[in-house]
């Protein structure tokens, strides 16, 4: 059986490499996935999530966070696209939050994170060298 931190891992994994402009009819595929990463979560936590609660210095961020990501698309008259990713992403923070609680899993997840970077640095020198998007089909 697939657990909650190996899905989020994966979603870790994929969330930084997925491009923006990559979509599936009129939805994004940052919006599929994160749609996919919260049904999977919910589907293994068998209807008993409990969540500790976070700092309130991560409650000053996620705040500071959304009112300057409205801002920010109220003035770039982006606000519409704005509304899900203001709307997952303190959510995402606080399952992330709950679900890396030791040192293992949280340098697991720095462990990804460099090698999705290592992985997108690759794919950068490829298209300065080429002028080939391997993002772009």
């Amino acid at each position: 059986m697939v657990d909650r931190f190996s899905i989020m891992i994966l979603f870790i994994a994929l969330y930084p490499i997925l491009p923006t402009y990559f979509v599936v009819g009129n939805i994004s595929g940052v919006f599929i996935l994160v749609a996919l990463f919260f049904i999977l979560y919910l589907f293994t936590t068998h209807g008993k999530l409990t969540l500790k609660r976070p700092s309130n210095w991560t409650d000053i961020f996620m705040a500071l966070f959304v009112v300057s990501t409205f801002v920010s698309g109220i003035v770039n008259e982006k606000w519409v696209s704005n509304i899900y990713y203001i709307a997952y992403v303190p959510v995402l923070g606080i399952l992330i939050i709950n679900e890396v609680d030791s040192e293992e899993k949280f340098n697991r997840v720095i462990e990804v994170l460099v090698s999705v970077a290592g992985l997108l640095f690759i794919f950068a020198v490829i298209e300065t060298i080429t002028g080939y998007n391997v993002f772009f089909y």
